[in-house]
């Protein structure tokens, strides 16, 4: 399935796009997702101007950040990614998976091909899929 990388920023921070660009193809330089860095010219905030971005995306699937937060340099980006799609596939009840740094709690949920994921909200949300882990 398709997916896309999108980076939640805003025109006033141009200059923080150029170091998050720099640190993003070091620290992740297989990547195969296409990027969109979200600044429109036109901001009218951040929560509508990401969900006029998410209204045009047309992939399947969204990794989502933000402008300041930066990926330090890893061969486990590309293979990691691959399984959190891999597993929202497989189990499309999966609304949301928050990567996060290590030290997170450990999994509460068994998912034999992801071993660090813990479920933290079975909830019904008003997203296309219906729960969140």
């Amino acid at each position: 399935m398709a997916a896309r990388l999108v980076v939640v920023s805003c025109p006033k921070r141009v200059s923080l796009q150029e170091i998050w660009r720099n640190c993003f193809a070091e620290a992740w330089p297989d990547c195969l997702l296409p990027v969109t860095i979200l600044s429109p010219a036109d901001d009218v905030g951040w929560n509508f101007n990401l969900i006029r971005c998410l209204e045009q995306v047309e992939e399947d699937f969204i990794l989502l950040m933000l402008d300041d937060n930066f990926l330090e340099p890893s061969r486990e980006c590309t293979p990691n990614i691959n399984a959190v799609i891999s597993l929202m596939t497989d189990h499309p009840d999966i609304g949301l998976i928050k990567l996060q740094p290590g030290g997170a709690h450990p999994p509460e949920v068994f998912f034999p091909e992801w071993h660090r994921i813990r479920e933290y909200d079975r909830r019904p949300h008003p997203f296309k899929r219906t729960n969140l882990i």
